[in-house]
């Protein structure tokens, strides 16, 4: 099913001249905006104003920043500009237009193609060099362009105050008039006249203007202006009550009918008041209170800590991070060495010579010559190694140490806990450290007592070592010198027999075993003494080794307590910075409650936000897991600055509460909120919507008045809380049904006003214009023979029995 808008917003361009129409045209396009994001479909917007190095810059209005610096330049000048500019103008103008036209774009919002005008509202202020130069060349360009629609109306709202110092007013005041008095005459002329076409340099299709609205300093009851911003804002609000109601439409239906719809030389003033429910700046409010109680409830201080869980976390990271077992295991990775299951202590393996193609003799030469070599070749690459292994050391403890303390900060399970619970945690991993600290001082490298000693008794003993022939021999001469005597001994007593010889035997033998015995004892020793020397060489590396680890654990442990140090700092950073956030925030929610227009009056109080905020507010729940671990609104917290926290938390506060303040409209608020009652709400609208523009009637003719056309626009007139008011009390105001929830425009507006009845021009413009020099007077105009166009008058013509 085709989607309509309840908007009665038309197609329409609105084209901002210099700074003044830029800073009118941007507030009314957020507005618009605001009011239904659709209406951009038909809604275009073009700057035109003056840039750098004498040049006119024309460009459509987006949500991306504007760049470079606004320049004014005299009348003259910015006219004969206009003709170098046109084609890019042209391209803009042709480009917004064609937007607002498009099919899609039409069906989209629900209306008919084929039955529906184009508004064109040109905004400027006449005393800039800029917008009076180019005024009437654009308005007949984009009547050119327009050539080929139905129905098109266009409309200027210009600014004709003066806000300048006395000094400077004179003559800004006569360029004032020549400006009115070039526009006047072209809106009044018939435009088909060859000389039109001759100056404007290309075709005209039609009167410049079908009318347009003056601002004045003077508003028409004699009350002033207070400055530029007021001046803005008033012609803002009232271009927005044109854009939104149907009051334009309605009054060239009239204008049509009373036969004035091609005719110019009058103009209009109007004044607006409005009462807004500003969805935007309550969307602000909620989001910047829903950011400041979260840093004040669950960063800076929550109502309760998880403790136990936090200390836990904290304790559990700290065991297994700061482990120097594991410290140790890691510096030897890579080394070909072990744990010994003694504390710290290690065990290098190393590699031994093969000791049974050396002789005895030589062992203690070869153990020393491995010692040297092992200690110029072999023991420096597995220094380096441990260097290495140290240098990612700390990077590997530091990194899990930062992950259970950002876990601290950024998950919402550990919540609420805040900073003080991401304190809480440090606290862990020092009083962890501290138990390492205690442990490290307990170990003390093992070297060998007296490597150099072992090797000279190794080296004694094996040159004392008997050859094993030579000890063969001694003990076959021993067994020979046992059998001779034992004979001997046994003839003596002659005995010999059997039994004698067997214990001759028996006695060889024995000593035989015994000096093998001997020997196989004395090359033990000499191994455990060879062993003993190699396992000092061993010991002495493997200790060198765990010297310089140890020396790297300290290293570690040392730059862990820095890396604590410095997450302290940062914690304190970060509280600082949060705390400027949450004062921004708090400003955020004073400023989106004042009213910067006198003639604006909200419809919320604080009792309303308040309402609103509980009423829409996330649950905790879902706002610790949102902004924490979907948003990452502390990740990277270490660098976090204010504006960054600010802008996130206003972010996400503006997501959760958009679409359910968007969805309620100004009309439930009127209902909801007693008192004050809707009618004395809309009471007080009455007197500050004044026309900003004094007009004198009196001596121009007689039975000659200003027409009235004082509206008031709301969302749905029938359905209101505000119709009884309307009907009863303001019976002489047109009422008009806008659609839009937010805004309720009370309009006044006096049209069929000729340019000699507006009191500023009649009475002080004109006589400043007149007492310029000629000469001068010609610069003050776009051409030197236009100084003689004549002065604005009544038309003869007469409108419903009255001159005009």
């Amino acid at each position: 099913m085709e989607e309509r808008l309840g908007i009665t917003v038309f197609p329409s361009v609105v084209i901002g001249l210099g700074e003044f129409g830029l800073r009118i045209i941007e507030r009314v396009r957020s507005e618009i905006i605001e009011v239904e994001p659709k209406l951009e479909l038909i809604t275009s917007f073009v700057a035109v104003r003056g840039a750098g190095e004498g040049r006119i810059k024309a460009f459509s209005l987006t949500d991306s920043p504007i760049e470079g610096e606004c320049v004014d330049m005299p009348r003259r000048e910015a006219f004969q500009t206009f003709q170098i500019a046109l084609p890019e103008v042209q391209v803009q103008l042709h480009e917004a237009i064609r937007k607002v036209r498009l099919h899609r774009s039409l069906v989209a919002v629900g209306k008919r193609p084929e039955e529906i005008g184009i508004y064109v509202y040109i905004v400027a202020d006449l005393k800039e060099g800029i917008s009076s130069g180019i005024i009437l060349p654009l308005s007949y360009q984009v009547r050119g362009l327009l050539a080929d629609q139905p129905y098109h109306s266009i409309v200027g709202l210009f600014s004709i105050a003066n806000f300048s110092p006395p000094l400077e007013q004179q003559r800004e005041r006569a360029m004032l008039y020549a400006a009115l008095k070039e526009l006047d005459y072209f809106i009044r002329m018939p435009y088909d006249k060859p000389s039109v076409n001759e100056i404007m340099g290309f075709p005209v299709k039609g009167p410049p203007l079908n009318h347009c609205y003056l601002f004045d300093v003077t508003k028409e009851d004699g009350s002033l202006v207070e400055g530029p911003e007021e001046l803005r804002s008033a012609m803002s609000c009232f271009l927005l009550s044109l854009l939104i109601s149907s009051f334009e439409e309605e009054m060239g239906k009239r204008l049509h009918r009373l036969g004035l719809a091609e005719r110019g030389g009058f103009y209009s003033g109007g004044g607006v008041a409005v009462l807004y429910y500003p969805v935007d700046r309550v969307t602000t409010w909620c989001a910047a209170k829903l950011g400041a109680n979260f840093i004040e409830e669950q960063l800076l201080r929550p109502s309760r800590l998880n403790l136990s869980a936090l200390s836990e976390e904290g304790e559990q990271a700290g065991e297994e991070a700061l482990s120097l077992k594991k410290w140790m295991g890691k510096l030897i990775d890579g080394i070909p060495a072990r744990m010994t299951g003694k504390g710290l202590h290690i065990e290098l393996e190393v590699d031994r010579p093969n000791f049974d193609e050396i002789a005895k003799e030589d062992w203690a030469d070869r153990i020393a010559s491995f010692d040297s070599l092992f200690g110029t070749h072999r023991f420096p690459l597995y220094q380096r190694k441990l260097e290495e292994n140290a240098s990612r050391l700390h990077e590997r403890v530091i990194s899990r140490l930062s992950k259970a303390l950002d876990s601290a900060l950024t998950e919402a399970r550990l919540y609420p806990s805040g900073i003080p619970g991401a304190r809480k945690i440090l606290e862990k991993f020092e009083e962890t450290l501290a138990k390492r600290k205690q442990e490290l001082e307990q170990y003390r490298a093992e070297f060998p007592l007296d490597p150099e000693g072992d090797l000279r008794t190794l080296e004694e003993a094996a040159l004392n070592f008997p050859p094993f022939p030579a000890l063969l021999a001694r003990l076959l001469l021993l067994c020979i010198l046992e059998v001779y005597l034992g004979l001997s001994f046994f003839q003596l007593l002659d005995f010999l027999s059997l039994f004698s010889l067997l214990s001759l035997f028996a006695l060889c033998l024995l000593t035989v075993v015994s000096g093998l015995c001997w020997f196989k004892r004395k090359d033990d020793l000499l191994i455990q003494k060879r062993e003993r020397c190699m396992e000092n060489v061993g010991r002495k590396y493997s200790a060198m080794l765990e010297t310089q680890a140890l020396a790297k654990i300290r290293e570690t442990i040392q730059k862990v307590e820095e890396w604590i140090g410095e997450m302290r700092a940062k914690l304190d950073e970060l509280w600082n910075e949060l705390e400027e956030a949450q004062n921004k925030l708090y400003q955020a929610m004073e400023a989106s409650l004042v009213a910067a227009e006198p003639f604006v009056r909200l419809a919320v109080s604080e009792e309303v936000l308040r309402d609103f905020y509980l009423r829409f507010v996330p649950s905790k729940e879902a706002l610790l897991s949102s902004l924490l671990e979907e948003e990452g609104l502390l990740n990277n917290w270490k660098d976090l600055k204010e504006g960054i926290i600010r802008e996130k938390l206003l972010s996400f506060g503006k997501k959760a509460f958009r679409g359910p303040l968007r969805g309620v409209s100004l009309e439930q608020i009127l209902r909801e909120r007693i008192p004050p009652s809707p009618e004395e709400r809309l009471r007080p609208l009455l007197d500050l919507a004044v026309p900003l523009l004094k007009f004198n009637l009196e001596g121009l003719g007689e039975g000659l008045s200003a027409w009235p056309g004082d509206f008031i626009a709301l969302e749905n007139f029938s359905s209101s809380v505000l119709s009884s008011f309307i009907s009863k009390e303001l019976r002489e105001m047109e009422h008009f049904s806008t659609g839009d929830p937010y805004h309720v425009f009370l309009c006044r507006t006096r049209h069929l006003l000729p340019l000699i009845s507006i009191g500023t021009v009649a009475r002080l413009l004109r006589e400043l214009y007149q007492k310029v020099d000629k000469e001068e007077r010609k610069a003050l105009h776009l051409l030197d023979e236009w100084a003689d166009l004549p002065e604005p008058s009544v038309s003869g013509q007469r409108v419903g029995g009255r001159e005009c």
